[in-house]
């Protein structure tokens, strides 16, 4: 699953800028190209969900925050049986799907870092 826009590319930059982090710094820990970081910033390029996990780490930042630009806090588990409640079946499931890798990516991750 990929995701991109140009508002969430907008979010990633400003988040970025934030973080102090030029393209090229922020491209190097993601272990993608400046340009290929350049063109999701600007919308024209898409990111995959194990990028994105891999971003949202190293910019301190939720899932939500770069797709949605959802920014209300901390979130529980409540929260997520709200999301799913009114969900069709397929809804679901690629939700589970995602989130799955997420957690894949974020263990993956974790235990290169310790």
């Amino acid at each position: 699953m990929e995701f991109y826009s140009k508002e969430m590319g907008e979010r990633i930059r400003k988040l970025r800028k934030e973080k102090h982090l030029t393209q090229e710094n922020l491209s190097e820990k993601m272990g993608i190209s400046a340009q290929y970081l350049s063109e999701i910033e600007r919308g024209i390029k898409n990111i995959g969900v194990d990028k994105l996990t891999v971003l949202c780490q190293i910019l301190e930042v939720t899932l939500d925050q770069i797709v949605f630009g959802d920014i209300k806090g901390h979130r529980n588990l409540g929260d997520f049986k709200v999301l799913l409640k009114d969900a069709s079946e397929y809804e679901a499931l690629i939700m589970f799907e995602v989130s799955a890798s997420i957690k894949r990516v974020l263990r993956k991750n974790r235990d290169k870092m310790n």
